[in-house]
């Protein structure tokens, strides 16, 4: 993919060209939103309404550049490696935020936890491809045997 010729019918194509994909970047598109939204959620615990804090726009918006940055390597990915490793390589990826905000689970707040289930459902779509396209090896070499 070339730069110069980048638009949005380009994009539209990439997207269309497996539906995967269109499902993939539809689920991102609402994690990005609810992240959005539960910027705003208030604290139960809190009795006087003078002290609910307002919008918390310093942990929305760095876990909105993590969903940036995420979304941007899987594209990447997606684009630059032509093999089926490229999956390994997105379940890496994806491995290593999870294992981060993960450890966070006990204590997060609604906004991480949208991070967190975004991250939870990709590794397991990209978990379940690994294992398939493993299956399909060992089965390849069965049966080449």
């Amino acid at each position: 993919m070339n730069l110069s010729h980048l638009s949005i019918k380009t994009a539209r194509h990439y997207l269309r060209s497996e539906p995967v994909r269109m499902i993939f970047f539809l689920l991102w598109v609402a994690a990005v939103i609810k992240i959005i939204m539960a910027g705003n959620t208030p604290n139960p615990m809190v009795l006087e309404p003078s002290q609910q804090e307002g919008y918390n726009f310093g942990l929305v918006i760095s876990l909105l550049v993590v969903m940036c940055l995420h979304g941007g390597a899987l594209l990447a990915l997606d684009v630059y490696i032509k093999s089926y490793w490229k999956f390994v390589c997105m379940f890496i990826v994806t491995a290593l935020p999870l294992f981060f905000f993960g450890l966070m689970l006990i204590h997060a707040p609604e906004a991480l936890l949208w991070l967190i289930l975004w991250l939870v459902a990709s590794f397991l779509a990209f978990f379940f491809i690994c294992f398939g396209l493993a299956c399909l090896l060992l089965l390849d070499l069965i049966l080449k045997k």
